[in-house]
């Protein structure tokens, strides 16, 4: 047998990226709009709510790895290069081109320190810090693979929670204490995900038995996402409107999070695999990475463009950004790679000629 992807993978990789896009494509209703209204109380609960894609896509990460180690198809000199060449490379391609695109709307002057300084740091654009803090997993793989080997479910999730919450609330404050000040990375370090990580790990390695108590809990995680998201929502709104502090705001928030991956995944077993949705499903996984990457150049472009017509009302913005983000972005990506497809399936048989 082979470590190929679970379709429940699949499905589950191109919701998150559906919903990572509309995370940045409501986000100036967050920071524009009127906090007394009733609008801005709606759209602040969908961005909350929409909050755990980044979990999920790390947990699909580290599924991915746990089917290679439980089909034992893992050889780490082949998976080093295959995520320098799908991650790394993609990765360092578009940070210039963002860089490149900012540089000449005349945001910053060219330097070539500053270039290598974002790649490093993922700051160039919002959604980047997220392929720092997963090519830091990948980097760790023979941890991983010890971990997996060495360490039952029940004893590794809940060290990692531990760690996850320390350091997500308390990084900053452990590394002042070294002597580290003013710390703002939080949100890149791979501790600060590593429950993500490492339930994935377990999940992949057991995907046949956790794919089964996905079916039988259906009903219960569905339960559990409505109440902590409601109860994730209503502290966002506290924190975000009223300036009121929560001591549990991110245990609640990972909570939330974990159920809302869960039941994302077991819906991705209801779904049947020759089914039409199934089909756009998979197409945009495929295409996903590359459609992740670059969302964030078009909707800045097209926010350029409304600016440039005057374009002002909040609600026009959005609604056209959304239009043009999700066709431009998904259909761009995926023609590209259907194209080098083509291509390439044209170039194989003459090659054949060729040797022959």
């Amino acid at each position: 047998m082979s470590a190929k992807r679970k379709f429940p993978l699949s499905a589950a990789s191109a919701l998150f990226c559906l919903v990572v896009i509309f995370i940045h494509i409501i986000s100036p209703a967050i920071t524009g709009a009127d906090r007394s209204t009733v609008a801005y109380a709606a759209a602040l609960s969908l961005w909350r709510l929409s909050a755990f894609v980044v979990q999920g896509f790390i947990l699909l990460a580290g599924a991915k790895f746990g089917l290679k180690l439980k089909y034992g198809c893992l050889d780490l000199r082949k998976y080093y290069l295959s995520r320098a060449k799908r991650i790394l490379v993609p990765y360092i391609i578009w940070v210039t081109v963002y860089y490149l695109g900012f540089w000449l709307q005349r945001y910053y002057e060219f330097s070539f320190f500053d270039l290598l300084r974002y790649m490093l740091v993922g700051d160039l654009a919002a959604h980047f810090y997220f392929v720092v803090t997963v090519l830091q997993f990948y980097a760790l793989a023979p941890v991983w693979k010890a971990m997996a080997s060495r360490l039952h479910a029940a004893v590794a999730l809940p060290a990692a929670a531990f760690i996850s919450l320390i350091s997500a609330q308390y990084l900053p404050d452990l590394l002042a204490l070294a002597g580290i000040s003013n710390f703002a990375w939080s949100d890149r370090v791979f501790a600060t995900y590593l429950v993500w990580w490492v339930a994935g790990l377990y999940i992949g390695r057991d995907w046949e038995a956790f794919a089964k108590s996905l079916e039988r809990s259906r009903a219960i995680l569905a339960a559990a996402t409505l109440l902590f998201g409601l109860l994730d929502a209503r502290i966002a709104y506290d924190m975000w409107v009223h300036g009121r502090w929560h001591a549990f705001a991110e245990p609640v928030h990972m909570l939330y999070s974990g159920c809302a991956v869960m039941l994302v995944l077991s819906l991705g077993t209801l779904l049947p695999e020759k089914s039409t949705v199934a089909a756009v499903l998979s197409e945009i996984d495929r295409s996903g990475y590359g459609i992740y990457l670059s969302h964030v150049l078009v909707l800045s472009a097209t926010g350029a463009a409304l600016d440039y017509f005057g374009i002002t009302r909040l609600a026009y913005r959005i609604i056209i950004s959304a239009a043009a983000t999700y066709s431009v972005s998904l259909g761009a990506n995926i023609g590209y790679r259907k194209l080098m497809a083509f291509i390439r399936a044209k170039i194989r048989p003459a090659e054949a000629r060729t040797k022959s």
